[in-house]
């Protein structure tokens, strides 16, 4: 036994911070993520599901794709998704897609995020110390989401805004690559190759993800006559994809008929006004002690960046904060425009992860700022980085703190307390009785309310008029008249 001790000792003593921050960050995610997959297990669709499922089965690929585009959005690459996840639903397999598509969500969006960490930094740091910033950012993206029902677990919603994240995130690392290997022509064509068509789903996934992609494809196109004349050919088939995806997403016919639904529709003043007090609103919401305290976290690897960096930043930290501020705003006036009201939960689920990955920029920014003009209380902070005694400390209050965030705890109680498997249970039950009441010829069908709910998993139930959307959906899908809750 003393022999066993003296080893830890000796373990421990060797030890850098680094090493215990990357041991902390491995226990974080896997704390988070866990609770999150079992839970996933009990998901259920919600009443728009059965809605693409219904069209699916009816039309076919081709029909509910030109239903889709002809009568209802533009979103090209999301109704693509959604098509394909209603054709599942004539399989036995749906419901297992139901489950199964959040944690392919989950593995995608931290994937897609240590690809971009991995491409932005390259050499600046090492291989622990960029996943250690993808956890810290990953963690921090799930804390401050306002809905996990509608960001993760309802299966529509998700094909929709979630992996518009993952497709952005991809694009960003592609682009970092193309910039960084410019010697490499075949890898150069590859890349333009990837980033076109990463612009052309990112267009056609929803308003927010064109919005960004645009913007990436005209900061591109600019940086690659300014800097890289001889790449001019790359510019060119960025712009081409990006005129064609924005006319081919714009132009649709359903845009303009979800447009009219929209008679009282808010002036631009007004909207401006709408959009700057929601995002205030909102940054107030995100600013939890989770994502505090992951930035705290992410000050030594920043460090470590700003040392190796010779270039000055010549914009002070305030501007850059103000447009990160301005960025998101736009983001939320265009949600607020595209509807006439507030952005829905979902749509703020994605704004809050363009958020996070504005809050670490920002910190990062700000850290290279103080060493250009504070270089004593730079070297104080480089030295706290680098204790071993600090950083585990703060891993401690970090693991404490993130396993009683509000989200995560949400997803613990809903799994401890069985609440997600009687939820998914009683849907079960309603699915059972549904179909007996139309084997005995029941066209009309009312069922009772749903006497438990998880809070992590329920986005709603039907509506209790039967000519509302989305009960007409869920009628139709069981192949009844109407069923209304009683």
């Amino acid at each position: 036994m003393h022999r066993f001790w003296e080893k830890i000792r000796g373990s421990w003593e060797g030890c850098t911070a680094r090493g215990v921050a990357f041991f902390g960050a491995l226990a974080v995610l896997v704390l988070y993520t866990v609770p999150m997959v079992l839970v996933s297990h009990y998901n259920q669709p919600f009443h728009d599901d059965f809605c693409f499922a219904y069209l699916a089965e009816t039309k076919g690929f081709q029909g509910t794709l030109s239903y889709l585009y002809n009568t209802a959005l533009g979103r090209y690459s999301s109704n693509i998704l959604l098509t394909i996840f209603g054709l599942f639903a004539k399989t036995s397999h749906w419901f297992a897609l139901v489950r199964i598509i959040p944690v392919i969500l989950l593995i995608l969006f931290f994937c897609a995020l240590l690809f971009f960490v991995f491409s932005l930094l390259g050499g600046l740091l090492g291989r622990r110390e960029k996943i250690i910033l993808g956890i810290l950012v990953f963690v921090s993206s799930i804390a401050a989401m306002p809905s996990l029902s509608e960001g993760i677990y309802w299966a529509a919603s998700t094909l929709t805004h979630a992996f518009a994240a993952v497709i952005f995130l991809s694009l960003l690392g592609i682009i970092l690559l193309w910039y960084k290997n410019p010697q490499s022509r075949p890898l150069q064509i590859i890349l333009a190759a990837a980033a076109a068509v990463l612009i052309s789903l990112g267009i056609g996934m929803d308003e927010n993800t064109m919005v960004l992609s645009i913007l990436t494809a005209l900061g591109l196109i600019g940086l690659s006559y300014k800097n890289k004349p001889h790449s001019r050919w790359f510019a060119a088939v960025i712009a081409a994809a990006t005129l064609v995806s924005v006319f081919f997403a714009i132009h649709a016919p359903g845009n303009w008929q979800r447009y009219s639904l929209y008679q009282d529709r808010l002036s631009f003043v007004f909207t401006i006004f709408a959009s700057t007090y929601s995002t205030f609103v909102e940054i107030y919401k995100w600013f939890n002690p989770v994502m505090l305290l992951a930035g705290v976290l992410a000050l030594p690897l920043f460090v470590t960046i700003s040392g190796k960096l010779s270039a000055k930043p010549k914009i002070h930290p305030l501007f850059v904060l103000i447009g990160s501020f301005g960025l998101l705003d736009i983001l939320t006036a265009i949600s607020i425009f595209s509807t006439g009201v507030n952005p829905v939960p979902r749509v703020w689920d994605v704004i809050s992860w363009d958020f996070i990955i504005l809050w670490f920029f920002n910190i990062f920014y700000a850290v290279r700022y103080a060493r250009s003009v504070r270089g004593a209380a730079f070297s104080k902070l480089a030295h706290w980085s680098q204790d071993r005694d600090a950083t585990l400390l703060v891993w401690i209050i970090f693991l404490f703190v993130a396993l009683n965030g509000n989200n995560i705890r949400m997803v613990l109680e809903d799994f401890g307390r069985h609440r997600a498997q009687t939820y998914s249970a009683e849907l079960n039950t309603r699915y059972a009785v549904i179909a007996k009441l139309k084997k005995a010829g029941e066209k009309n069908i009312a069922i009772s309310s749903l006497p438990v709910v998880a809070g992590s998993l329920y986005v709603g139930d039907i509506e209790p008029d039967p000519t509302e959307p989305g009960a007409t959906c869920y009628a139709q899908y069981f192949g009844v008249n109407s069923i209304t809750i009683k």
